[in-house]
């Protein structure tokens, strides 16, 4: 859906069992390069690759993706936005551990199908930290 001709924003459904239905949202900033604000659940590259062919543009173009938290939801496709766009993934330090071992997170947040949501860890190239910008 577009909220204005550069801020797009995308409902992903997907479900976390056969009876427990959901969606999230993820965000499309488009300029000369485009950004992406959480990535939906592992597949949703798919959809983000459609919306964006629909738009004229390409996933290959993605520079960034910030992902706001560690949740399978919002992180399940950004090792997979990597592979397809050579991207830069930013996230807050305090995100770090789970995002970047998927088995941590498990271990320590169990949720039924996890690794369904979420197939890949990847690797924050960016922190953010306390407001202040990037920290490379």
């Amino acid at each position: 859906m577009e909220i204005n001709d550069r801020l797009h924003r995308l409902k992903i459904s997907f479900s976390v069992t056969e009876n427990i239905e959901r969606f999230v949202y993820l965000y499309i900033i488009l300029d000369k390069e485009i950004h992406i604000i959480d990535t939906g659940v592992a597949g949703s590259e798919k959809y983000i690759s459609n919306y964006l062919s629909e738009l004229g543009r390409n996933i290959k173009d993605v520079a960034n993706v910030l992902l706001t938290h560690s949740h399978p939801d919002h992180i399940g496709s950004a090792q997979a936005i990597r592979e397809l766009s050579n991207c830069s993934i930013c996230a807050c330090e305090k995100e770090r551990n789970w995002i970047e071992n998927i088995d941590t997170q498990y271990k320590q947040r169990p949720i039924p199908n996890f690794y369904n949501l979420v197939n890949k860890s990847t690797h924050i190239d960016k922190i953010i930290k306390d407001g202040r910008g990037y920290n490379y």
